[in-house]
């Protein structure tokens, strides 16, 4: 794999699909380690870290955040390694993990994650940060793959506001495709990842399908980025504890 080439199409697009940088044993480990965890640990997780549609159906699971808290699997898997390699010749400088989160789409209750920028949420500056995001099940147009505005990335913050969606605390102000540009779908198969810049607006369809769409998402920022205190601060927790739903 030549790895200036899929840097050039990074920097280029603010979004990039791998399906083959991982090792077959690594991909097939990756994904059965988060496919026990999601079953085995996920539901005993509390509503600080765990979302989910329905808390009493575990198989409902909407995001758990830290999963390195857990397993110490996870924590390694982001601290070292070829995934940490791969965000750091993305970003073109040493980075450091913020932590790894499951994603879930449940069949046909999983619904709309709004058109948003990751870097809305993460107070720093400069926003040199990125996702890999893993797939954990196919995940295409049907069950609610990750839609990518190519080139994004390059222009400027868009206003955000509360979504009104349970888990997904701000999406994009009147997001139109006619000014920030047309989606592309990102379709993958378990093992897969995509690595998209924290600029870089994207969304996901609710998943209408029967089958599951799971993914693993590790942030890292460059070691070079400061906190940001002038930054937008906000707290959608409390809001969604008042609304009953934690």
């Amino acid at each position: 794999m030549n790895l200036t080439q899929v840097r050039k199409a990074f920097n280029e697009d603010g979004f990039v699909v791998l399906r083959d940088y991982l090792a077959p044993d690594l991909r097939d480990e990756i994904v059965d380690r988060t496919r026990r965890f999601i079953s085995d640990v996920a539901p005993t997780i509390d509503s600080k870290r765990g979302f989910f549609e329905d808390r009493n159906r575990p198989e409902t699971m909407l995001r758990v955040e830290h999963l390195n808290l857990d397993d110490p699997w996870f924590a390694k898997l982001a601290d070292a390694g070829p995934v940490r390699e791969l965000a750091e010749h993305m970003l073109s400088a040493p980075v450091r993990s913020t932590g790894v989160s499951v994603f879930g789409k449940s069949p046909r209750i999983g619904k709309l994650t709004p058109p948003h920028q990751d870097a809305f949420y993460w107070r720093i500056t400069p926003k040199d940060a990125l996702t890999v995001w893993i797939a954990i099940d196919r995940a295409d147009e049907e069950n609610g793959c990750v839609r990518y505005v190519p080139g994004s990335h390059l222009k400027e913050m868009q206003p955000h506001e509360l979504s009104g969606v349970f888990g997904f605390s701000q999406h994009i102000t009147d997001y139109d495709p006619g000014r920030v540009g047309e989606a592309v779908p990102a379709c993958v198969d378990p093992g897969e990842l995509i690595v998209h810049h924290g600029m870089t607006i994207h969304y996901a369809d609710p998943n209408e399908s029967d089958r599951l769409r799971r993914a693993l998402g590790i942030v890292y920022y460059a070691e070079h980025v400061r906190d940001d205190e002038s930054a937008p601060k906000f707290d959608p927790k409390k809001q969604w504890a008042k609304e009953g739903k934690l």
